[in-house]
């Protein structure tokens, strides 16, 4: 894979998680390992796995990718200790 093509990969991947973001409200971690390693295959689950968290409103990039999802609640209710 050319540096041209891995960037346009990231950038398919990114476009895909700001529709993750518009719905639970957190980004999603973003699949590098995986785009380098398999790039267009990668991003085509990467989406598929972005369509069925959104429809079933459930995020399924936590056990793939390792998501981490935000606390629910006020961001300014967050203490760091």
């Amino acid at each position: 894979m050319t540096d041209k093509e891995f960037v346009c990969s990231c950038n398919k991947a990114f476009e895909y998680s700001k529709v993750f973001f518009n719905h639970f409200g957190y980004f999603c971690e973003l699949p590098y390992t995986a785009i380098i390693n398999l790039g267009k295959d990668a991003v085509a689950e990467f989406k598929n796995i972005i369509d069925k968290s959104i429809t079933d409103n459930y995020d399924y990039t936590i056990e793939k990718y390792g998501t981490i999802p935000l606390p629910k609640g006020d961001s300014n209710d967050i203490l760091i200790d």
